[in-house]
Parts: structure tokens; C-alpha cells; sequence
């Protein structure tokens, strides 16, 4: 039980340091960058799956990633969650956006 709450708690981490970006018009996908910046990981919620080694070698499931992405949307369907720096609990970074034209602000462009 420990060790899930530390993957909560990293979990927590990359959401507060912005690392988790939705993928417009696909409600379960999200991009999530590494905590040390070492790359960008996919997370299909619908899917169950995450593509950092964690997951894929079958070392930890759910690994942090997933955890950040449901703590993302638990938060956006909860208003009386604490939101912290932002107010509404929306990130000031744009979503991604698959194959069309980019909102300006940073972002996760899908081909």
C-alpha cells in the first residue's frame, strides 16, 4: 500500500509541475511527460495502457502516469476540489490537438 501512495504522490507531482497535457477530441488520451524530462509518454484510459517502460515491461502497473491522468479528470468533474495556483483547476498550458491546427500556448500536436 506504500508503495501506491508514493505513485499517487509523483503522480500529484507531475500534475503540479504541468507535465500531463490532454489530447483534444480524445477524452482518454493524454500525453505526460517524464519527471526527468527524459521523454513523453501516451496514456489511453479507455485502453488501460501506458507506453513508458514501467508499464511495458510489466514493472509497475498503474504506473504514475495513468494515476495522473485520472487525478487530472477527478479534478475537472469536482469544483470543490482546492485548485491551488490557477483558481479553476485548468492549467494555463493548451490541450493537445490531433492533426489540426494549434492553439497558441504549448502543447502536444497528434499527426
Amino acid at each position: 500500500m506504500l508503495a501506491f501512495l508514493d505513485k499517487l504522490k509523483k503522480a500529484e507531482a507531475l500534475l503540479k509541475e504541468e507535465k500531463l497535457l490532454p489530447v483534444m477530441g480524445c477524452k482518454d488520451l493524454f500525453v505526460v511527460e517524464g519527471q526527468e524530462g527524459k521523454g513523453h509518454y501516451l496514456v489511453d484510459l479507455g485502453a488501460e495502457t501506458c507506453t513508458c517502460p514501467a508499464w511495458t515491461q510489466g514493472k509497475s502497473r498503474p504506473c504514475k502516469h495513468p494515476l495522473a491522468a485520472v487525478l487530472h479528470l477527478w479534478r475537472e468533474e469536482s469544483p470543490d476540489i482546492p485548485r491551488g495556483r490557477w483558481g479553476n483547476g485548468r492549467s494555463p498550458r493548451t490541450s493537445v490537438v490531433p492533426g489540426g491546427q494549434s492553439p497558441p500556448g504549448r502543447f502536444w500536436e497528434v499527426a
